[in-house]
């Protein structure tokens, strides 16, 4: 409940901030033409890395959300984003038939510069760069274990830090200043959990590592 209720004057407080701003601060006629609020939606291909970690492998899962565009001037500019984005990993142990899910949700609000370069045929290069805050909203996991019964489980997992900082660099092209494709990977920097608290002895950090594709269109 503490959760969502952190998460909903989060988004209030965007959304609000966006409204305030005047459409001529921080532009010229220059944008008077510029699409900037749009929507973006696509798949992560996400694992977990650490010390402990051994043979994860990558889940998938869905990411999107809606993001508006900043000038600074004709070549750069900030784009804030308010993003779901599901992460999380998977092992599978062949010989005793046995599957385990990380299944990880997250409101992201990354925020990026963005530096464009020439275009080519009205389809513009941009790399960008940027920090993203995320807020675990949902941690689960999944077990399928079948080597001496059919065995299944599912819950809640526990010891999951709320917050999550990660470092964002990507590039995206602009199709006709509508279309985006956004092509990034996520480095996270925090932890996901507090297991340290409950664990005594030597114990690595985990942290998220996602590559994500996105589609979108400016409006």
């Amino acid at each position: 409940m503490k959760k969502l209720l952190l998460l909903s004057v989060l988004l209030l407080i965007f959304s609000i901030s966006f409204a305030q701003i005047p459409g001529n601060i921080g532009y010229n006629n220059n944008y008077d033409s510029q699409k900037n609020f749009g929507f973006k939606g696509g798949v992560n291909f996400s694992n977990i890395h650490g010390r402990d970690v051994e043979d994860s492998k990558i889940k998938f899962g869905f990411i999107g959300g809606v993001f508006y565009d900043f000038p600074v001037n004709t070549q750069f500019s900030v784009q804030p984003e308010v993003l779901f984005s599901m992460k999380g990993w998977r092992f599978e142990d062949n010989d005793f038939d046995y599957k385990y899910w990380g299944k990880l949700s997250y409101i992201e609000i990354p925020i990026l510069g963005k530096f464009k370069l020439n275009s080519i045929n009205n389809v513009i290069p941009i790399v960008y760069f940027g920090p993203c805050f995320g807020f675990n909203v949902s941690a689960k996991y999944r077990v399928e274990h079948s080597y001496y019964e059919d065995y299944t489980d599912t819950g809640t997992i526990d010891y999951m830090n709320v917050f999550e900082f990660s470092l964002v660099p990507g590039v995206m092209l602009e199709f006709n200043d509508r279309f985006v494709f956004d092509f990034r990977y996520s480095i996270g920097l925090t932890d996901i959990d507090h297991f340290e608290d409950e664990y005594e002895g030597d114990y690595d950090p985990v942290k998220n590592s996602v590559i994500s594709l996105m589609l979108g269109v400016k409006l």
